[in-house]
């Protein structure tokens, strides 16, 4: 820690990242879960980036771990198995010294993340690297490493704006400055640089104990980071093995990441609906998408002509194997943006012979992370397999900054001026980022504030929510109430067999809504099948209104 101050204090390019880099980090959570009046309109402020997972979240504090098995916040009977629920009950545990869901989650732990993430990267960066440029240079790519997806933006719409999240998240990955768009994924990032500086320093007997701990903790928090974590660690281990470089703790070592990553998942991952391999064989399903997708890179006519191709020789054909070579690319420019500049990290350490096995390591992975989106999909969200290369590009910014040293501290002019152009191209999308500090954002009025207070005072029971399929989770994380039916994504990922219950709940509409085993129907008046089913629940005796506003009414049996 002191080193970290001390460099901050003498190295003011240093602190001048740090203290750009948290700003931007928060930019995009900074002015979600605000009761505000902003844009003429008084409410709750949530961002659309934020209205699924955020609320998706702060419903599992409120509802789901007050008893056990933990029951399922949207999906009345079923519980929640095989997720990464360990970032929650973090939420949960803090809820419990009096702290509030949404100021924990939209509030202190991007601050609290943020500033260790500042830190370990310096501490990390400083224990590998010699000189301030190449710390300067590494810090940067950690900062604000982003990737070249206003090029998408520029080809489809002829401007930058709206460039940071273009393709996100089906074929851009997350990148530093945006990090806090998954919770979860950002704490990983600062553990996992904690993790890799703890195994160089240390080769005593507790460091087995602190990578169980914290091999236990990534995969808790993150299935994909648990992964890559594993193969880096397995990688180093098994080289030092070879070497004979302490053997028995090596072992040790190894077993210990075994049972840190075995616990992990056997806790929050294991489930009847997800058990087998999880990925499947299809290869450049999500690299399609770059040429196919209107927002992208679409050109209608290459599509046609891979058609054509697979249908005509397949992969024999060299015009085919041009185009998906190209579109891979478009994939790796799209992710690690100048990063890909870590490439030529490979040549100036052949050139100075300083390569060493542990890069081999490094960089296999990285290989692994980029070819898991282009070979396979994942049930549930099947683009999923893009959070492995999440970390891809993290790791890439330790092998660019390298390279950005080198041609920064090159004699030669040209050279030097190449290097302030790849920060130049690499600056566009934090720029563009920051507009989310003064963007719309979803605003939960004031009437339905008032209607879910009166809902999260009301007895316990279950909640049917019309238009289910909305990729929100507004009534169950603000009333603590448990939904009938709600997002089917949600469902998906979570391995909620609830096909059945869709159709229930399609069929139920058009007959009779109270044959459902709800005890409250919040319904939004401006639903084309709302005047019918409000209809419906005030001819009844078997129902009450509970509340009643412009927009929405809530009945309560």
């Amino acid at each position: 820690m002191r080193d970290v101050i001390t460099a901050l204090k003498t190295n003011k390019l240093l602190l001048l990242q740090a203290v750009l880099f948290f700003f931007l980090s928060i930019s995009l959570i900074v002015t979600n879960g605000l009761y505000s009046c902003w844009w003429g309109s008084c409410g709750l402020y949530i961002g659309q980036w934020h209205m699924h997972d955020a609320l998706w979240h702060i419903s599992l504090v409120k509802s789901a771990f007050n008893s056990f098995p933990f029951p399922h916040p949207f999906f009345a009977g079923g519980t929640v198995y095989g997720y990464n629920y360990f970032i929650d009950l973090i939420l949960f545990a803090l809820t419990k010294f009096g702290l509030e869901p949404f100021f924990v989650f939209f509030r202190f732990l991007p601050i609290v993340i943020s500033v260790l993430y500042i830190f370990v990267s310096i501490q990390y960066v400083k224990s590998q690297s010699k000189g301030s440029t190449q710390i300067n240079s590494i810090i940067f790519f950690l900062f604000f490493g982003s990737s070249l997806s206003y090029l998408a933006t520029l080809y489809a719409d002829n401007t930058f704006f709206y460039s940071s999240m273009r393709g996100f998240p089906v074929v851009t990955s997350i990148q530093p400055g945006m990090m806090f768009l998954n919770l979860q994924f950002a704490l990983t990032l600062p553990l996992i640089l904690l993790t890799l500086l703890h195994f160089k320093k240390s080769v005593k007997i507790i460091s087995v104990f602190w990578l169980a701990i914290l091999m236990f903790m990534i995969s808790g928090l993150k299935f994909y980071g648990g992964i890559v974590l594993s193969l880096i660690l397995g990688g180093l281990i098994l080289i030092r093995l070879y070497r004979r470089d302490k053997i028995s703790l090596r072992l040790l070592q190894l077993m210990a990441i075994f049972l840190g990553d075995f616990l992990a998942k056997s806790l929050f991952y294991s489930s009847a609906g997800a058990d087998g391999f999880p990925f499947a064989w299809a290869p450049m399903a999500l690299p399609h998408i770059l040429l196919d997708d209107p927002v992208l890179f679409n050109n209608h006519s290459w599509t046609l002509a891979r058609y054509y191709l697979y249908e005509h020789g397949g992969l024999r054909s060299p015009r085919l194997l041009a185009l998906e070579s190209y579109t891979v690319f478009l994939l790796a420019i799209m992710n690690f943006g100048t990063r890909l500049i870590a490439i030529l990290s490979l040549f100036i350490a052949k050139i100075r012979r300083t390569y060493t096995p542990d890069d081999f390591v490094f960089i296999s992975v990285i290989i692994f992370t980029f070819l898991m989106p282009v070979f396979f999909v994942q049930d549930g969200g099947w683009f999923n397999t893009m959070q492995f290369l999440y970390y891809g590009v993290f790791l890439a910014s330790l092998y660019a900054g390298q390279v950005l040293a080198h041609l920064i501290s090159h004699k030669k002019t040209l050279i030097k001026w190449s290097a302030y152009l790849i920060i130049l191209f690499t600056l566009p999308n934090s720029i563009e980022q920051l507009r989310y500090l003064t963007a719309p954002q979803n605003l939960i009025p004031d009437s339905e504030l008032a209607a879910l207070e009166k809902l999260a005072d009301a007895p316990s029971g279950v909640v049917y929510i019309s238009n289910p399929e909305l990729k929100n989770a507004i009534v169950p994380a603000l009333s603590g109430k448990i939904a009938y039916y709600l997002d089917v994504d949600q469902l998906m990922v979570t391995h909620i067999d609830y096909e059945a219950r869709r159709q229930e709940m399609f069929n139920v509409v058009r007959k009779n809504l109270l044959s459902l085993p709800v005890k409250y129907f919040y319904i939004y008046k401006n639903e084309s099948t709302s005047p019918e089913l409000i209809n419906e629940l005030r001819d009844t005796k078997d129902a009450s209104i509970l509340a009643d506003t412009v927009d929405l009414i809530i009945f309560q049996r």
